[in-house]
């Protein structure tokens, strides 16, 4: 009990330094994640002992075992994988440019614009950078800005990148890491911020919180024919 409590107040810690000050280096934490996990790995042992001396208790242990490794379990096998496309996006940052391929040959190119801080790949929340890398669409539908394109941004790999920084939590790691893996939106409230697509409402200058702007016109021609899981790379 003790063990899973330090636990518990290692990750809300994590998880409020993270908000606090997003942008900070936080080198000084890395130890967190080895001893968040050693603790976490004791008060299951314990809990498991504990079950073993109840009346039942073998049954109750042995339960209690096996939905932890199916809950380990969840964050490695999909239940739902995406499915593969003949469709892919090509999004050339520098050039403002999004090409729009089917089986590998292009079928057209638009003009786009990015988040308000153009330069880089995005590390945080609210840092008005357009990621870089390896998506795939995850989501789609009409929202605010005309049309919706949503990508999985943060991926696994921002994941693991957040949890090595000490930017968000175990928990927050093991949500998003179970999303991607099953093709659904990934979790976005985390320092690592989310909500990243493609969208209308216009190309003429760098406006965005992070997405890929087209124009309305541009978007709808490319919204109906990509379905969910398009691959989509965004280059620097």
């Amino acid at each position: 009990m003790i063990s899973f409590f330090i636990f518990a107040l290692l990750e809300l810690w994590v998880y409020l330094a993270a908000f606090q000050d997003p942008f900070a280096d936080s080198s000084g934490r890395i130890w967190e994640g080895p001893l968040s996990l050693f603790l976490l790995f004791l008060a299951f042992l314990f809990a498991i002992r504990s079950l073993s001396s109840l009346r039942y208790g073998k049954i109750l242990a042995g339960g209690f075992a096996l939905s932890l490794m199916l809950f380990i379990a969840a964050a490695w096998v999909p239940l739902t994988p995406p499915t593969a496309t003949t469709y892919s996006l090509v999004v050339y940052k520098s050039q403002r440019k999004l090409e729009f391929y089917q089986d590998g040959r292009l079928q057209a190119e638009f003009r786009i614009s990015l988040g308000g801080h153009p330069v880089g790949d995005k590390q945080v929340m609210s840092d008005a950078k357009t990621p870089l890398g390896q998506f795939r669409v995850c989501d789609k539908g009409h929202g605010m800005f005309h049309r919706w394109i949503g990508l999985n941004y943060p991926t696994t790999e921002d994941a693991w990148r957040g949890r090595q920084s000490a930017k968000i939590s175990w928990g927050e790691w093991w949500v998003i890491r179970v999303a991607n893996l099953n093709g659904r939106v990934p979790y976005g409230n985390s320092a690592l911020g989310g909500a990243i697509g493609i969208h209308g409402g216009g190309a003429g200058k760098d406006w965005t919180l992070g997405c890929v702007a087209l124009e309305n016109k541009d978007i709808e021609t490319i919204f109906d024919e990509i379905p969910l899981g398009t691959e989509v790379e965004i280059r620097s």
